[in-house]
């Protein structure tokens, strides 16, 4: 039987309570007021399942013409998205890391033998030698930081007579809703998240460094609070609880550094986040009011303004060596 990602929604929409299972039974795995959660592969998510994602809204506030681009060539890939898969897959989902990644490791990519190696591997993301040990040395360093129990997090734990204490994290858990304000249908797919109390959520960040101010800084360009805010929209639709939000971040690059970011419910950047979601949704319903998707629309030449964290500042003992 064909999967129906639109019925489930539809049928979904409407429930108030955990209701009887519509076919498939194993996709459907809970469903609160207006709200309901999937269990589907990162192709049904992001090329079947209805609503916009974060990455979707994160477009739009750069402008509705980039949105609609990020639309049309979603599927193109980059060495930096490669490796973030990757790395996701192995912490995550490493039960199915050889059904989507082969390891290239004869080389340079090129004659007889990679082609061969590529058609007996069709479907599967490729990678170099080095790119695996980046995976292998990233997913090591994260799941050995002693600053949070992430391996705990996601296996669970067990009593002595091996009865679950605590669940493990849903992984890879996608969750759908409605925004009533302004009628957009909206989704989001979570790294790992725990539904019982306390609930958590945790989002693995691949970045170059993971010290607090660069890190923010990557945060804040790259729109990580938007992220978190409507991730954490999504799970209190679900659960009925308010979280914080935890960002894993690890360098690609040796030793791979690690750090921790929490984000709580009412932290300014969780609420700076919650302003770029209710704006690139009041976007989102005005481009699909009018159908038109527009660019910058700037209207003047204009001066760039140098914000007083960007200034250049010379260390004090550099300014005294200059002088002598």
């Amino acid at each position: 039987m064909a999967f129906d990602i639109a019925a489930i929604s539809r049928m979904a929409r409407t429930a108030r309570t955990p209701a009887a299972t519509p076919s498939p039974p194993s996709r459907l795995v809970g469903t609160t007021p207006g709200c309901y959660a999937l269990l589907i592969s990162d192709d049904e998510y992001h090329h079947q399942a209805p609503g916009i994602s974060s990455t979707g809204l994160k477009q739009l506030l750069r402008s509705p013409a980039h949105y609609q681009t990020y639309l049309q060539e979603r599927g193109s890939d980059s060495p930096a998205r490669r490796l973030g898969r990757a790395i996701h897959a192995w912490v995550l989902e490493p039960h199915l890391f050889d059904q989507k990644f082969a390891v290239w490791r004869a080389g340079a990519r090129r004659g007889r033998a990679y082609a061969d190696f590529e058609l007996a591997h069709r479907g599967k993301t490729i990678l170099g030698e080095a790119e695996m040990r980046a995976v292998q040395g990233c997913a090591h360093a994260l799941l050995n930081d002693k600053t949070f129990p992430l391996r705990g997090f996601l296996e669970g734990a067990r009593d002595g007579l091996g009865q679950p204490l605590v669940a493990p994290a849903k992984t890879e858990f996608s969750i759908f809703w409605t925004d009533e304000a302004t009628g957009v249908q909206c989704k989001v797919r979570l790294d790992a998240v725990r539904l019982e109390d306390p609930v958590i959520a945790v989002d693995l960040k691949s970045t170059d460094d993971a010290r607090p101010e660069a890190f923010t800084r990557q945060l804040l360009r790259l729109h990580y609070d938007l992220q978190a805010a409507f991730y954490m929209e999504g799970v209190r639709r679900f659960t009925g609880r308010e979280c914080p939000f935890i960002f894993a971040a690890v360098e690609a690059d040796r030793p791979h550094g690690t750090a921790f970011y929490a984000l709580s419910p009412n932290s300014d950047l969780m609420e700076n986040g919650r302003r770029k979601v209710r704006h690139a949704l009041g976007l989102k319903a005005r481009c699909d009011r009018t159908g038109k998707f527009p660019g910058y629309g700037f209207t003047q030449v204009m001066e760039p303004v140098m914000a007083p964290w960007m200034a250049f500042k010379a260390a004090q003992e550099d300014e005294a060596n200059l002088a002598a």
